[in-house]
């Protein structure tokens, strides 16, 4: 039984359900019990849920956060991000006693393959194991939360979690005390708080268990000390993450794994697309290849001349 924890509000339910229909086909021999952290869920998007794990043999539970709870956490300016973001914080005070290994999903994510070999690291010894983010990140973050650069920073949209060492160690009441006590310096949310306090106790793994958008920009250079690792991961990456702020189911996302994620999406029953946004997808899909076709129509003729 393999423990996954994913949060979102109501406005996030259909892409959770493209995030789990992707885990359950790339990770068929494995029962899971998925533990949904919550704010404002609706009953319709709790029985949808539900429902569609049922149909696949695997469980669900929902853990709703009050207002109270998260009262005062800064977002920012972000379009993109309610504070939803800040639910997986909560984690260890919501699951059941007896959990304590999770693997945290964000749900801009596509997995594409087995993540029974993540599941198996070894996070005994440590508070959570996860990929080391960009390198302006990595040298900037740690001065900013008041840590040693040498640690480096990881993002937190796919985790391994010791929920056991998280409770011993008061996780959420460190995390809201932290929040309050620098919100002026959090700029990526409960990324930050996370990197913060567990900045000397987490593990890096491999960049193909969380392949973020920059990896697959065309001027990313990797660093010389991750470039075995680098070529690993677009040759096999397991889990594509959607990080920018141009999201799949948008349709000026130029991200190369755009079209598969739209393909899954619908192939599955999840509805991620508003008909206008469909439609402006299709049409700049279409634009976008008679553009091609009149560059290379083009770069014949003066090839023929």
């Amino acid at each position: 039984m393999i423990d996954v924890v994913c949060n979102i509000d109501d406005k996030y339910t259909e892409y959770c359900g493209v995030t789990l229909s992707s885990l359950f086909a790339s990770t068929p021999e494995e029962r899971f019990r998925i533990h949904i952290i919550c704010h404002n869920l609706s009953d319709r998007s709790k029985d949808r849920l539900t429902n569609f794990c049922a149909q696949h043999g695997n469980s669900i539970c929902f853990y709703e956060v009050s207002d109270d709870m998260i009262k005062g956490f800064p977002i920012g300016n972000h379009k993109y991000i309610s504070v939803a973001t800040y639910l997986r914080l909560f984690m260890s005070d919501l699951l059941p006693d007896d959990v304590d290994k999770v693997l945290y999903l964000d749900c801009d994510i596509m997995v594409i393959h087995s993540i029974k070999e993540l599941w198996n690291i070894d996070v005994s010894d440590v508070a959570l194991a996860g990929v080391e983010d960009q390198e302006e990140l990595v040298e900037k973050a740690p001065m900013r939360l008041g840590y040693p650069q040498q640690y480096g920073y990881v993002n937190a949209g796919v985790l391994l979690v010791n929920l056991k060492y998280w409770r011993e160690k008061h996780l959420t009441e460190c995390g809201k005390k932290f929040i309050m006590e620098n919100r002026t310096r959090l700029l990526f949310h409960d990324q930050d708080v996370l990197n913060a306090l567990f900045y000397n106790n987490k593990k890096l793994i491999s960049m193909r268990w969380n392949l973020m958008d920059f990896f697959l920009m065309k001027n990313y250079v990797s660093p010389v000390h991750r470039k075995d690792e680098y070529q690993e991961a677009l040759k096999n990456p397991v889990i594509i993450h959607f990080t920018g702020a141009k999201k799949p189911w948008m349709h000026r996302c130029s991200h190369p794994f755009q079209d598969s994620y739209i393909r899954f999406a619908y192939r599955e029953g999840w509805k991620i697309m508003s008909t206008r946004e469909y439609v402006h997808y299709i049409l700049r899909k279409w634009l976008y290849c008679v553009i091609r076709k009149k560059t290379k129509m083009l770069t014949l003729s003066a090839v023929v001349k």
